[in-house]
């Protein structure tokens, strides 16, 4: 009996070996989808309206549509007793992808930063509203945002060393687009200065497969005016 069960575990060794081995291979065999590769452009927003429930932007190359309604969140913000704590406010995250899986996918966020002065728990609530302590004096403490803020969009931050401030996000995930009558809603809705827009661009690793161009475009009517950042988003 123990020589045959000898001969038995070999046999299931054996095997277990063989079919790890095939695994193995199968693995190998299969070809995983290449990761996009992100290059980083700059791009400046020229113009802004709303059209329905969406937001258009209207950049130097190509537009951008998103829902509107966290930027109406913003507008809650702004019409409130908090407007006069805004210090600045700036496109901190934009992500556009032209890849085969995800063609023209484009998202947002908008980064709101206010005063730290007479902000209550009610507020901070009301307004999805997160405490930013900020110490400049330590570079390790220092956080991702306030990078992304003082880089060309909030000179005004330049003398902070050592403060509290909070600060809100509005995100939103849409697409880019061609808009057919851009240069009309350009004259509705165009901003007293171009907003810049640090954009990552994630595009298919092999050349064949790139998809660079702007293959949706759509004709939109300019509506309500929309105010962002203190400065009017919106046409006649």
């Amino acid at each position: 009996m123990g020589v045959f069960r000898k001969v038995d575990m070999k046999r299931w060794y054996q095997t277990m070996a063989l079919g790890l081995g095939i695994l193995a291979l199968t693995a190998c065999a299969i070809k995983f989808p290449p990761m996009p590769v992100m290059t980083t452009s700059q791009d400046e927003i020229r113009g802004a309206f709303s059209s329905s429930d969406r937001l258009y932007l209207i950049g130097r190359a190509r537009d951008y549509e998103l829902p509107i309604a966290p930027f109406e969140r913003y507008k809650q913000l702004a019409d409130s007793h908090l407007r006069g704590n805004i210090v600045c406010a700036k496109i901190t995250n934009a992500r556009l992808y032209a890849t085969t899986e995800k063609p023209n996918e484009f998202s947002a966020t908008y980064s709101v930063l206010l005063k730290g002065k007479n902000i209550t728990p009610a507020d901070m609530e009301t307004y999805k509203l997160k405490r930013l302590d900020i110490d400049t004096t330590d570079s390790v403490a220092e956080p991702n945002i306030w990078y992304k803020l003082t880089d060309g969009g909030c000179p005004q931050l330049g003398h902070v060393k050592k403060e509290s401030f909070y600060i809100a996000y509005f995100s939103a995930q849409g697409r880019s687009q061609f808009l057919r009558n851009r240069e009309q809603a350009l004259n509705k809705s165009k901003l007293p200065q171009p907003l810049p827009m640090t954009v990552e661009k994630y595009i298919d690793p092999l050349p064949k497969a790139r998809n660079n161009s702007v293959t949706d475009s759509a004709e939109v009517v300019v509506k309500a005016p929309f105010y962002l950042l203190g400065i009017m988003f919106g046409g006649m």
